[in-house]
């Protein structure tokens, strides 16, 4: 299966990368290469320190203790309860906790910028390779599915 999914991306090239043009090294190079991005859970130590920056935490506490309506509060409390309690962690790749940080921000909690932070905080670099789940790739790989 995994010789499989690199014979494929080899194959097919869906990126773009030029991979007919390249010998085995540079292909295992290429899927090797951290040019990719992936959201990963922010754990509640790095939550709680995003916080503390540009008054956010406090915005948000004012904001659940006296926010113009109760849906305001309700969000503005969740999101406190997330950055305050221990062992938690804020996954952006669900549709639910995007829609808590849309809503802080269309509610003038948290500003554009403050979202673009914490979407920053949670991307991390990826090679192609980890992104389809094969892993590290070496030349002999490549040879393989290019047979």
């Amino acid at each position: 299966m995994r010789i499989q999914t690199i014979k494929t991306e080899l194959d097919t090239d869906p990126l773009g990368l030029a991979y007919s043009g390249m010998d085995d090294s540079a292909a295992a190079a290429s899927l090797n290469e951290k040019t990719r991005s992936k959201l990963e859970p922010i754990g509640s130590a790095e939550l709680l320190a995003w916080s503390a920056n540009n008054a956010r935490l406090q915005k948000i506490k004012t904001a659940a203790e006296s926010g113009a309506d109760d849906t305001v509060k309700s969000v503005a409390q969740a999101a406190y309860l997330m950055i305050t309690r221990d062992d938690t962690t804020l996954d952006l790749n669900l549709a639910d906790r995007v829609a808590l940080l849309d809503a802080l921000v269309s509610y003038s909690v948290l500003t554009a910028d403050d979202k673009t932070s914490l979407e920053s905080l949670a991307t991390v670099a990826i090679s192609r390779g980890e992104e389809l789940g094969v892993g590290i790739v070496r030349a002999g790989d490549v040879i393989q599915a290019r047979l």
